[in-house]
């Protein structure tokens, strides 16, 4: 998945991995930096990201994963701000700085679903689908709260 700055200036990927979120800025593509990882809980070998713009137009990554396959215990979903990631065309967060602080005003880490084997947003909600079982996809209103 990725974000564009609202002012267009500086664009990103979030990359995941069984270990965590990358986050690259990915503006001058022949030079990318990584400038985000945080690592996460459970998941095994995969997790998945989607972004969500609310009302107020910040734009939200959700973070989840499934199951406990390659050693991973039940994953965690989390919530990242990104509007902490820089808008300035001529001067990037650096290399691994972790310009996206853990909090409430940050990143979160909203506890254990276990649900997010793929994870998309759309219209202010947040769906978490699983995979091999019977207990579908759970849908959350994001609109409100993200």
């Amino acid at each position: 998945s990725g974000y564009a700055t609202p002012n267009g200036a500086r664009e990103y990927a979030l990359m995941c991995a069984g270990a965590g979120l990358s986050i690259i800025d990915v503006t001058k593509a022949a030079a990318p930096v990584r400038v985000q990882f945080t690592p996460m809980p459970g998941g095994g070998i995969w997790r998945d990201v989607c972004t969500n713009v609310d009302d107020g137009g910040k734009t939200y990554a959700y973070v989840a994963a499934q199951g406990n396959h390659g050693g991973g215990n039940s994953p965690n979903l989390f919530v990242f701000d990104l509007s902490w990631l820089s808008d300035d065309a001529g001067q990037s967060n650096g290399e691994d700085s972790n310009p996206i602080p853990q909090g409430d005003n940050g990143y979160i880490d909203l506890g254990e679903t276990g649900y997010g084997h793929t994870i998309n947003c759309a219209r202010g909600l947040l769906f978490l689908h699983t995979a091999g079982s019977s207990d579908g996809c759970r849908v959350y209103d994001i609109s409100e709260n993200p």
